[in-house]
């Protein structure tokens, strides 16, 4: 038995695929057995899974996996977003792009915005595979608690301010423009108080 020549080893097993292990002897007139052939494969069954969700801006959220993903993990149809903070954010990303290894960046377009500070909560579709086939398994969502982020609607005085009048003259309001992140007016959706100017 130590006689034995075997080739092929060490079996790396940090590599998937096939590793051809070859056995061969001599006997002591120098009679060589037939050579004996052992195939020896790695394989990769683990499955993947979804380990963190962070929201990055108001229309970019990244996802990191367990391992390095394949099939379907660029569709953004096999994205679910929710949570408080989803706010005006399509169910879907508009885009999926790679980042590095098991990191992927979603992003919304306009308008879809953000709820500034809400939970972002991203879902993925279990159909998705990592790059050796095996199927997602649980946890196939995360949660960024608090974490979703939004710039504040902007309101815009017209006019001066501050705004001297004349005693026992009319007050004309010269009124404000508002916008969003996404630059969509909300001019009329402002809501105007305070006092009563008594000229």
């Amino acid at each position: 038995t130590s006689a034995i020549v075997a080739a092929g080893l060490p079996v790396n097993t940090n590599v998937v695929g096939a590793t051809v292990i070859t056995y061969d002897v001599r006997d002591v007139a120098y009679n060589a057995a037939d050579t004996v052939v052992r195939t020896v494969t790695v394989a990769d069954t683990t499955q993947p899974y979804v380990k963190t969700v962070q929201a990055l801006s108001a229309h970019t959220v990244r996802i990191e996996y367990s391992k390095i993903m394949g099939t379907g993990v660029l569709t953004p149809g096999n994205y679910t977003v929710s949570g408080t903070g989803r706010g005006a954010l399509s169910a879907s990303p508009s885009t999926v792009t790679f980042i590095e290894p098991g990191k992927y960046l979603l992003t919304w377009n306009c308008p879809g915005i953000m709820k500034n500070g809400g939970d972002i909560t991203v879902t993925v579709n279990a159909a998705v595979r990592d790059e050796y086939g095996n199927l997602m398994t649980n946890p196939v969502k995360r949660t960024h608690t608090g974490g979703a982020i939004a710039a504040l609607p902007v309101i815009s005085l017209l006019g001066g301010n501050p705004v001297n009048i004349e005693c026992k003259n009319n007050y004309v309001e010269p009124g404000a423009t508002a916008v969003d992140a996404c630059g969509g007016d909300l001019s009329g959706s402002i809501t105007v108080g305070g006092d009563v100017v008594n000229t």
